[in-house]
């Protein structure tokens, strides 16, 4: 593959016309699809599971550039070809750099969460989720952000390397900023869009924000049982204790609420018609949820002590 690379980027450092860029790039092609389809067959039992569908993959890419270049598109072609050669790197290093994750987990982390919780003077709350955050915070945010926020700017990323090695950084950053989707109102005005650059930060703040809500949560529930038992004065606590339901609760909605309101000011989402919806919703809802409602309200009083 990186022999084929080789070439094609060969073919546009020395200018070679297209008409003999056609004629050479097919049987290029065809020696490239016979060489992958052995290899898939031939290895398919030996190898994992991850680069078993690589190579599949590949196979249905370079025959995708072949009728592509005996249909006349060879240069749409080698462009699809050399984005698949960077996007396959890319995808080697996400997956180099997640079993990379599992080794520092197995040997540096897991080994000082231990020797944490032997040392930890509250023993009862050292074996729960939020209580090793201040040690398994790094691998948290490359497991659950890092990496699949890589992931998905990759994609456009190595569109882009493609494009720049024949020159079109340019039409690159017109087709990711232009709009594909549009939905206007009576007098014409844009009222919602979509590009790919919004859809790639919708993603990206995703995953963002999910770290954002676990870091809560597991914060949250360390500094309460450290509270709780100190106010106490003791260094344990029993099993359901403490009631962490309506903690979470608020801390999920406080977080997502704020990931929606970004997302709808960065998708140019009609407030207006939001909250007309929004409303009709909550008189809807707050007839038929009127009992569940002053449940809950009788359970928080419960909780905080002012109701026997």
């Amino acid at each position: 593959m990186m022999t084929a690379c080789f070439i094609v980027i060969f073919f546009r450092v020395l200018f070679v016309p297209n008409s003999v860029m056609n004629l050479a790039f097919a049987p290029l092609l065809l020696v490239l699809l016979i060489f992958q389809l052995r290899s898939c067959l031939k290895y398919q039992g030996s190898v994992q599971v991850a680069d078993n569908v690589l190579c599949w993959i590949s196979l249905g890419v370079i025959s995708v550039v072949m009728a592509m270049s005996l249909f006349g598109y060879g240069f749409i072609g080698m462009v699809t070809l050399i984005w698949w050669y960077f996007q396959m790197s890319l995808i080697e290093l996400l997956m180099a750099l997640k079993k990379m994750l599992l080794i520092y987990k197995k040997e540096r982390m897991n080994p000082k969460i231990e020797t944490w919780r032997q040392s930890c003077k509250y023993p009862s709350i050292s074996h729960t989720k939020g209580a090793t955050f201040h040690l398994s915070w790094f691998y948290d945010l490359a497991q659950m952000t890092l990496i699949p926020l890589s992931a998905v700017i990759s994609v456009p990323l190595c569109i882009r390397l493609a494009l720049g090695i024949f020159d079109f950084s340019e039409l690159c950053s017109t087709y990711f900023n232009a709009v594909f989707f549009d939905v206007s109102n009576a007098s014409g005005e844009p009222i919602f869009s979509l590009t790919v650059y919004k859809i790639v930060a919708t993603l990206g703040m995703f995953y963002i924000f999910r770290y954002l809500s676990h870091a809560a949560h597991a914060l949250y529930q360390n500094f309460r049982y450290v509270s709780y038992m100190r106010a106490h004065n003791r260094n344990y606590v029993h099993n359901n204790e403490i009631n962490f339901s309506l903690a979470n609760s608020l801390i999920s909605i406080f977080v997502w609420f704020f990931y929606v309101v970004i997302v709808i000011n960065l998708l140019k989402i009609p407030t207006g018609a939001v909250t007309i919806i929004a409303g009709g919703l909550s008189a809807g809802l707050g007839l038929a949820m009127k009992d569940i409602i002053n449940n809950f309200i009788c359970g928080i009083q419960l909780m905080s002590g002012r109701l026997r």
